[in-house]
């Protein structure tokens, strides 16, 4: 079983950063991967869940430990309840897998789908993330000059509505310039900026928006 351990930790590797690389991120319109979470974040949600703690409750659940073929020495010490064994069972059980199918991609994800709630657990791992972190990460620290890009980013990865801006003439300053009154609104919230320019009107509006939604304070007056 030691082989078949060994061989299973690798195919069970293969299946969850492989449903860590859906689940988290997706390719942009320029072609590139973009994830929402870091390396060392992706790191700890692998962790979490092939865990040697998860890995024995799946057993648990699965009621697969009384299957266990076991030495004498080894029924009088109850080692089929110890977890580090049941990690193992479930890693040799995946290795077992790997090799009756040939390593067939296909067939390993059914099963260890079948055998972890991925799904499940990657959207626990969502809930219990602060939002706003999750925003941040994917467009940084909020600017002027790339508010408007920066908020349609996170339109098109459907974290926000879509951002509506407007402009309007709010007649002149005491130089006789047009001054603009400027909105931009994500859903039933809005911000707005007054400037001569409706071009930086329109920025610093969703640049107040921006840092609105992520809760950092402005360093500009809007």
């Amino acid at each position: 079983n030691e082989v078949l351990e060994f061989y299973g930790d690798k195919a069970l590797e293969f299946v969850v950063m492989k449903k860590l690389s859906e689940y988290f991120g997706e390719i942009t319109n320029g072609g590139k991967y973009a994830s929402r979470k870091t390396e060392g974040q992706l790191t700890e949600v692998k962790k979490r869940l092939v865990c040697k703690d998860k890995l024995a409750q799946c057993i648990d659940v699965l009621d697969f430990a009384d299957c266990l073929l076991m030495g004498r020495g080894d029924e009088v010490q109850n080692a089929q309840n110890q977890e580090s064994v049941k990690e193992d069972l479930f890693e040799a059980i995946i290795g077992a897998v790997a090799i009756d199918c040939g390593w067939n991609a296909e067939i390993l994800e059914k099963v260890v789908e079948r055998m972890i709630d991925i799904k499940s657990h990657l959207e626990n791992e969502s809930d219990d993330e602060n939002e706003v972190v999750i925003l941040k990460n994917v467009v940084g620290v909020p600017t002027v000059a790339g508010a408007i890009n920066q908020l349609q980013e996170l339109f098109q990865k459907k974290m926000i509505e879509e951002p509506k801006h407007t402009s309007s003439q709010k007649g002149y300053d005491k130089n006789g310039r047009t001054i603009w009154y400027c909105s931009c609104s994500v859903g039933e919230k809005s911000c707005f900026a007054y400037n001569s320019s409706a071009k930086q009107g329109k920025k610093l509006a969703a640049y107040s928006m921006l840092c609105d939604i992520l809760g950092e304070e402005q360093d500009y007056e809007a």
